[in-house]
């Protein structure tokens, strides 16, 4: 038997590393009775289990990926021409001119839940919401007079994208 220099530990006569700490116990003058061929290239039992359990994960991961990438395609496929779209412009209730002394008003655009509601209920999904601006220059009713404010940028038009499955 050989003793471990670091912990003590008994280990057989043909251990090159101590079982209990993992430190090498072959380097002393009267630990070196190893022989040539008392030393086995025999793999211990738990790492072939642990080689066999790391192939059966990384086969699961794979069968798990294929599955994936085969439904992706399929609803991929599932989605063409599945969809109707709708565009609704909503405009201020009140125009005010480009030029001129109603250029400095204004412009608001008030969306009515109500129609965003008849919406919901019959089955439509806002995707996108853009605004449309207008620029006002203030010239005080003279058009060929420039009187140096700044434009008033305003907006002039809503628009709603709405989306819904096709119903066959």
């Amino acid at each position: 038997m050989k003793l471990c220099n670091y912990c003590g530990a008994e280990n057989r006569d043909e251990a090159l590393f101590c079982s209990a700490c993992g430190q090498n116990i072959d380097n002393t003058a009267d630990n070196l009775r190893v022989s040539a061929n008392s030393y086995s290239q025999k793999e211990p039992a738990n790492t072939t289990a642990i080689k066999v359990f790391g192939i059966l994960i990384v086969c699961l991961l794979a069968v798990i990926l294929m599955f994936n990438a085969l439904t992706t395609v399929s609803l991929v496929n599932a989605d063409i021409n599945q969809w109707e779209y709708k565009v609704v412009k909503m405009f201020p209730e009140e125009q005010n001119d480009r030029t001129g002394w109603s250029s400095n008003a204004y412009n608001t655009i008030d969306v009515d839940e109500a129609i965003l509601n008849r919406f919901g209920d019959a089955g439509w999904e806002l995707v996108s919401s853009t605004m449309e601006v207008e620029t006002a220059w203030p010239n005080f009713g003279n058009e060929n007079y420039v009187t140096g404010i700044q434009p008033n940028v305003r907006p002039q038009c809503l628009i709603l994208i709405f989306k819904r499955p096709v119903i066959e």
